[in-house]
């Protein structure tokens, strides 16, 4: 299989719709010429997301409205991404007019399986098991944060053998100390690196970076062939930079919030 670009961005866009055949937590939402999903606990751009866009010059402006609508009902903020793929090609600039702000910049990077990556020796990394969702729950709640009832929402309907996650533990310390997870597609033979949790007080110990080269030894093993990550270009981005990824596409997400808020 060729990976290209477009396989690299059109794989991260599929991804987030990965678990949403699982009802109750996110639902698809979809509207004619666009493809995104919602959340029925959770009020942000990230977990309310038009994610692929085929509108015209004529009809995006009444398409952006009518979601606007919608989640207005809801009274949630959404988000909406913009790619390489999205069109009209000015859809930002629609976006902007009709109260969209800039929120997140991500930047679609792969990597091979095999590229090694030095690790602190102090840091330990195992795969979690369905008696840790209540360990990645807490991971979630103090590391995001986020509230209680929706990291426990998150994890009540996880399968392990679909959405792998990792623990990572550092020297002196009993509990896990941070959580990444990873997702293969059956049909391709791509990794996706999909977000990671550390704890405030762990930050700045290559805990982000040993669970990176643990999940590419694991996706190795798993006869995957390169390793593909949405990474938040202030965050996780310089750091994927450093450690070997390139840069193969980029997307913008730009937020709404209902007038109420």
């Amino acid at each position: 299989m060729q990976i290209t670009d477009d396989t690299i961005l059109h794989t991260i866009e599929d991804s987030f719709f990965l678990g949403l055949d699982t009802p109750g937590i996110f639902e698809y939402l979809d509207v004619d010429g666009v493809r995104g999903k919602y959340s029925s606990l959770l009020s942000s751009p990230f977990s309310n997301l038009m994610v692929k866009t085929m509108l015209t010059p004529a009809n995006a402006d009444t398409v952006i409205q009518t979601v606007c609508d919608q989640f207005a009902a809801w009274n949630k903020a959404f988000g909406w991404m913009v790619s390489n793929s999205t069109t009209p090609a000015d859809m930002a600039r629609r976006l902007r007019a009709a109260g969209f702000a800039e929120a997140f910049e991500l930047a679609g990077m792969s990597l091979n399986v095999n590229h090694p990556i030095t690790t602190n020796p102090a840091v330990r990394v195992r795969r979690a098991v369905a008696s840790d969702a209540a360990l990645i729950s807490d991971l979630f709640h103090r590391a995001y944060p986020m509230s209680k009832s929706v990291s426990e929402s998150l994890v009540s309907n996880w399968q392990p053998t679909r959405d792998m996650k990792y623990l990572a533990y550092v020297e002196g310390v009993d509990e896990p100390v941070a959580v990444a997870s990873q997702t293969y597609f059956p049909d391709k033979p791509i990794a996706l690196l999909g977000g990671a949790a550390t704890l405030p007080e762990y930050r700045g110990w290559g805990i982000y970076t040993s669970l990176v080269a643990h999940r590419l030894k694991s996706a190795g093993d798993d006869g995957k062939q390169i390793a593909v990550i949405p990474a938040t270009r202030g965050t996780s981005a310089p750091i994927c930079q450093k450690l070997g990824f390139t840069e193969r596409c980029s997307m913008e997400i730009y937020a709404w919030t209902p007038p109420e808020a």
